[in-house]
């Protein structure tokens, strides 16, 4: 309120027959927002109220009108346009709100009237003046006659909580203030014995007695106050407002200074029921009391302020939300839930402090009403800012997807180690640079798993269709094999006739040597037993490889240590099969050189001997390049299957770390499933252990598939050097031999297409894993929702 001068706040309208409050003086005073302390004025009609709130509380000459003449100046209830800086009496700055009533008693207005201006004004009031002239005497007892109607007018549990303190200021004192016994007493005391109860039962001191009563009931509190007569000069009288503080008596002026000080500077603010009141709910509490008696109801204080209570906790209420709400807008999304949840507590903690301060009564229903409100609107806010942070995410990681899926169509992966290493840097990039959030962690494993699947099921692709041309590639070889196997027979069957006829020449000279047959057997078991110790090292080798396989199955983490060193050991033994052949080819050349030695006895036996052995020896040349060739084909087959293998391997030893990482980033982003956490370890543990024994299990077929291919080599090969020496024996063994020989060899064609079968399976299981790993994620992620 900036407006200085009087400003009517109620009048009453004649034609109605109403009150009418001032709009234009009520929007001034609803903009008080601090302590209010109320100072009213009342008493008769012409006893210089206006002079007094003019000169004690304006130090004005001129503010209320002031009139020389019998009428009443003040028309129903002004105030004063500015209000007053004041102190309560704890020191804390207050408004000083003052308000002059018109005066009671006037010919223009009945009892009925002056009651209610009465009562209005005290009500509104933290401090109620009455003034009068002279002394208490049973006049001025009886001029307070109508406040024993407020009690007709106004209904209230307890009339005490809602009235003010009662100042009675008593106007040209001129009495002194002593006891019979000559001891002086206080005004407070004056005022007091002045109410004390009349003895007596006449309706005169009843009557009496009643008005006394009931200012004590109405006003606990109360106090009086004497002025001396402002000027001793009867004209300076008629004429006070036009006087200055230095015309009036000096006594008075005090008196007027220590007045102002008691109600300006020891100010008690307007309370109802305990609660300080502003501008606002002074308007309510207006509104109310007026429409009251417009209506001709009686006012029920204690309903009305209830009544104003709730109306102005709403308000604040709402006001509180709003303020919790603009707080919240101006934080922007997404944020970190963290700061979200930070934000709300600052923002909760405004609205509680706004209601504290705010808040009328004693309602603790407002402050739970305003914490489920506010916690609505921040689940609200959870959720829009949750939907905000996963927009956030997707945003981010759709330009990454668009370029990893255009990397993966053009090939620009051969493995998944590469792929791997890109997600790696994807990944850094996306916890860098985006915004930290519960799904953050969710949502880039639903793209790490996506894209990977998608990378994985392009490489796996590209290596079925390798394996495919492999396939057809290998069964192309299976066919010229065949063919060549075929043409090998041919030419056995050639051999055949060609050692038919030279066993047929030559049958009558080994008559001759039948009387060698002792020495020839005596070397022939030579060379047998030089067989036998040939086959025993081989058996030892074998036992000793099929140690080294249980040793490699338990090692499996020294993996590539184990197989070199075995790759030496192997290529160290196959060294030591070498010098073991040479050694039997020398013990061969020892007894072809006793042949010799026997051929040089008989030269007609020996040319034709030798000639056998040239034809023999040319033969065998042939067939067992042939037959090197073949080995050496499929030894390379067999390389090729085992590569093959290792790489399938490496890729379950890729699959298996990345298990290993996503197990990893787990951990770090879901702490809270411990529990749920050694249990997943533990399967995957288990999965882990089973594909390992299955790789082994793996490793030792492919391993004793090779032990038994080379055993087979060696049993071949031997029976080829043993078909050599007992050519001389009978055509069924020569026969007998080359079936054995076909039957290896069938075998071994078979193991070969059963080792490809063997890989496919692999390949089948570990597609079958995949998927069985994809679902074992999917479930995880469903667990952890």
């Amino acid at each position: 309120m900036t407006t200085s001068g009087p400003l009517s706040l109620l009048t009453w309208e004649d034609k109605t027959r109403k009150f009418v409050l001032n709009p234009n003086t009520l929007n001034l005073i609803r903009k008080i927002s601090s302590p209010l302390a109320i100072v009213s004025i009342a008493g008769l009609y012409r006893t210089g109220k206006s002079y007094l709130m003019n000169r004690v509380f304006l130090n004005r000459s001129e503010a209320f009108e002031v009139g020389p003449s019998i009428n009443p100046c003040t028309k129903g209830i002004w105030i004063w346009g500015e209000p007053l800086n004041g102190t309560l009496e704890d020191g804390t700055p207050c408004s000083v709100l003052l308000i002059d009533t018109e005066g009671m008693g006037g010919l223009e207005k009945d009892n009925d009237y002056d009651c209610r201006i009465f009562s209005i004004a005290a009500l509104i009031s933290s401090c109620f003046i009455y003034n009068s002239t002279g002394s208490i005497d049973e006049t001025a007892i009886e001029n307070l006659s109508l406040i024993v109607n407020i009690s007709k007018l106004i209904q209230a549990n307890d009339p005490t909580s809602f009235f003010p303190r009662f100042m009675w200021i008593l106007r040209d004192f001129t009495l002194q203030l002593i006891e019979n016994d000559g001891k002086s007493i206080e005004p407070n005391e004056y005022l007091e014995k002045a109410l004390a109860q009349q003895k007596g039962f006449s309706d005169t001191i009843e009557n009496k007695n009643r008005i006394r009563n009931t200012l004590k009931a109405f006003f606990k509190e109360r106090e009086c106050v004497t002025l001396v007569r402002p000027t001793i000069d009867e004209k300076d009288l008629q004429n006070l407002e036009s006087l200055g503080m230095d015309q009036l008596r000096s006594e008075f002026v005090q008196q007027v200074i220590d007045l102002r000080k008691r109600v300006i500077y020891s100010a008690q603010a307007k309370k109802v029921n305990g609660q300080e009141i502003n501008g606002e709910l002074l308007i309510k509490l207006l509104e109310n009391y007026v429409d009251s008696f417009n209506s001709g109801t009686i006012p029920n204080i204690d309903l009305a302020w209830n009544y104003i209570c709730k109306a102005q906790n709403r308000k604040s209420l709402d006001k509180a939300f709003e303020e919790y709400n603009n707080n919240m807008i101006d934080i922007g999304l997404p944020i970190e839930e963290q700061e979200l949840a930070l934000a709300h507590k600052e923002s909760k903690n405004l609205g509680i402090k706004y209601l504290q301060k705010n808040t009328v009564g004693n309602d603790p229903d407002l402050f739970a009403e305003f914490k489920e409100k506010i916690k609505e609107k921040y689940e609200e806010q959870k959720l829009q800012n949750k939907y905000q942070l996963k927009l956030h995410y997707m945003t981010h990681l759709k330009e990454k997807y668009t370029e990893l899926d255009s990397a993966i169509k053009s090939g620009e992966f051969k493995s998944m180690q590469a792929f791997e290493k890109t997600i790696k840097t994807v990944e850094k990039d996306y916890l860098e640079n985006t915004i930290d959030g519960q799904l953050k962690g969710e949502i880039f494993m639903t793209f790490a798993r996506e894209i990977s699947n998608k990378a994985a099921d392009f490489l796996i692709s590209g290596l079925g269709n390798e394996l495919k041309m492999q396939k057809t590639f290998n069964s192309d070889q299976m066919v010229k094999m065949t063919q060549e196997l075929k043409e090998t027979r041919e030419e056995l069957g050639s051999c055949k006739e060609e050692y038919e006829k030279t066993i047929s020449k030559i049958q009558n000279d080994l008559t001759v040597g039948l009387a060698k047959e002792g020495v020839m057997r005596e070397q022939l078991n030579k060379a047998i037993a030089a067989k036998e110790e040939l086959e025993n090292i081989i058996k030892d080798l074998n036992k000793q490889k099929f140690i080294e396989c249980e040793d490699y199955a338990q090692k499996l983490v020294e993996f590539e240590d184990t197989i070199k060193e075995l790759n030496r050991k192997h290529a160290f033994q196959l060294s030591e099969v070498e010098d073991s052949k040479a050694l039997l080819q020398q013990k061969l050349n020892f007894t072809e050189h006793s042949l010799e030695e026997y051929k040089s006895k008989d030269k007609n036996y020996s040319e034709k001997l030798k000639e056998y052995r040239l034809e023999n020896s040319q033969a065998q040349k042939t067939l067992q390049t042939k037959y090197d060739q073949q080995i050496e084909k499929i030894n390379e087959r067999l390389s090729e299957k085992i590569k093959e293998n290792a790489e399938l391997e490496n890729e379950v030893e890729l699959k298996e770390a990345l298990l290993e990482e996503v197990q990893a980033l787990l951990n770090e982003t879901k702490a809270e499933l411990a529990n749920y956490k050694g249990k997943t370890e533990s399967e995957l543990e288990n999965l882990k252990r089973e594909m390992m024994e299955k790789d082994a299990i793996h490793t030792r077929k492919i391993e004793k598939m090779e032990q038994e291919y080379k055993t087979s080599t060696a049993r071949i090969r031997a029976r080829l050097s043993e078909t050599e020496k007992k050519l001389r024996n009978s055509e069924e063994l020569l026969r007998n031999d080359m079936a054995i020989w076909a039957q290896d060899n069938a075998i071994l064609v078979q193991k070969i297409e059963f080792l490809e079968q063997e890989v496919e399976e692999q390949k089948t299981k570990r597609e079958e894993e995949k998927r069985h790993y994809e679902n074992f994620l999917s479930k995880m992620h469903e667990n952890n929702e």
